[in-house]
């Protein structure tokens, strides 16, 4: 897999990949920042193989990212998006 996947990532919440013998995820912000709690909690998303890997974020972190379950689970969780997630956003459409 391509360690350049940030150069193509499109979701606003992606962080980075992880990968190690015993652990392939992607790494995404949380629904609780550090500047709302105090605190800075991350989602994981585990996968089996590299291939599902690849394939979770050709899907979701660089195509169809409004389409991903962690993505709407956050703009649930935020109730609508403040202006540096629309301003990323709009930076990364081009």
């Amino acid at each position: 897999m391509n360690d350049r996947i940030g150069e193509r990532v499109l979701c606003p919440f992606y962080r980075k990949i992880m990968r190690s013998k015993r652990l392939t995820a992607v790494e995404c912000d949380g629904m609780w920042t550090e500047q709302k709690q105090g605190f800075d909690a991350v989602v994981l998303t585990r996968l089996s193989t590299k291939r599902e890997l690849k394939a979770l974020t050709d899907v979701f972190c660089c195509s169809m990212f409004q389409s991903c379950p962690v993505y709407r689970a956050i703009m649930t969780e935020m109730g609508e998006m403040d202006e540096g997630s629309r301003t990323r956003e709009r930076a990364r459409n081009g």
